[in-house]
């Protein structure tokens, strides 16, 4: 297998899973188009850009990331294979800082 190969197969097991925020240890405060998220276990922060801050509002544990990635597509002027590529980024990035989860099953199911 090479790389890229490797690579859509990892984007394909987050497209499939469902983001979950970290309610009781997450702060998030929009302002001008942009989001701060604060870890408050960690103290560390991360912004969110006019497209990050659409896929955080996105993430409610119902919803797959594969159908984030669609609502990104029809919100901005992006193809699809990129949506893909930047949201499985962001979401993996999120949950590295403990910001969110990845779960394989929709919250409350």
């Amino acid at each position: 297998m090479n790389d890229d190969h490797l690579g859509q197969q990892h984007m394909t097991d987050v497209a499939g899973k469902y983001p979950r925020k970290m309610d009781e240890t997450v702060v998030s405060r929009e302002t001008g188009g942009k989001t701060v998220l604060l870890n408050l276990e960690s103290g560390g922060y991360f912004t969110l850009n006019r497209v990050g801050t659409f896929v955080w509002a996105s993430i409610d544990g119902a919803t797959r990331a594969a159908a984030i990635v669609q609502r990104v597509v029809g919100r901005f002027e992006v193809q699809e294979s990129e949506a893909l590529q930047d949201v499985c980024d962001l979401l993996l990035d999120l949950e590295r800082e403990r910001l969110i989860e990845l779960h394989e099953v929709a919250k409350d199911a």
